[in-house]
């Protein structure tokens, strides 16, 4: 029964496989996979919420030098309005 069914089986897939497309399939999706799975921890870390935290706080840190100027310009202006 089980011979039956490989040799079944193969003698559908001989003919899908004796194409050069579904061996050129094979080779990107079997690259793609391989690639993904090396660089899956790189990848990971891109959405990993602890990065988010320290992307925010990133921000936040490079915003408050611009929120002192922003108001060291508008007191200087002030400055400039009385005198």
């Amino acid at each position: 029964m089980a011979k039956r069914l490989m040799k079944f089986v193969q003698a559908k897939l001989e003919p899908i496989w004796a194409q050069q497309t579904t061996k050129t399939a094979f080779v990107i999706v079997g690259t793609v996979l391989g690639v993904g799975i090396f660089f899956f921890p790189a990848f990971k870390s891109m959405w990993d919420a602890k990065h988010a935290k320290e992307y925010e706080i990133y921000n936040k840190d490079h915003l408050y030098p611009l929120q002192i100027r922003k108001q060291r310009e508008q007191r200087e202006k002030e400055d400039q309005q009385k005198i």
